[in-house]
């Protein structure tokens, strides 16, 4: 079994940063590190033809970039959907 860290969340607001995509990179804490490429295809269609519904959400690093501990498969998709859709390349990230 891995070993597993509590992350602290300011439950009290909405602490949602919106990151560019190029500063995102995925977080080892993600569950998701084996995916489907043909489903994050799929998935990156879906946020072409509707957007993104559900943020991603992330931990900063002492460098200043996010790691997305939620959203892995959202966050490939969105590599591929941003080509199409710059505005996607703005991403909405709970930070904990």
């Amino acid at each position: 079994m891995t070993k597993q860290t509590k992350i602290a969340a300011d439950t009290t607001t909405d602490n949602i940063e919106y990151v560019p995509l190029a500063e995102l990179f995925l977080s080892d804490l993600n569950p998701r590190q084996e995916v489907e490429q043909d489903g994050i295809e799929l998935l990156a269609q879906s946020l072409v033809a509707c957007g993104l519904i559900q943020n991603l959400a992330g931990l900063r690093d002492q460098s200043g970039k996010v790691a997305i501990v939620a959203g892995g498969r959202r966050f490939r998709a969105l590599q591929i959907a941003s080509v199409e859709r710059p505005d996607l390349s703005l991403v909405p990230v709970r930070m904990a």
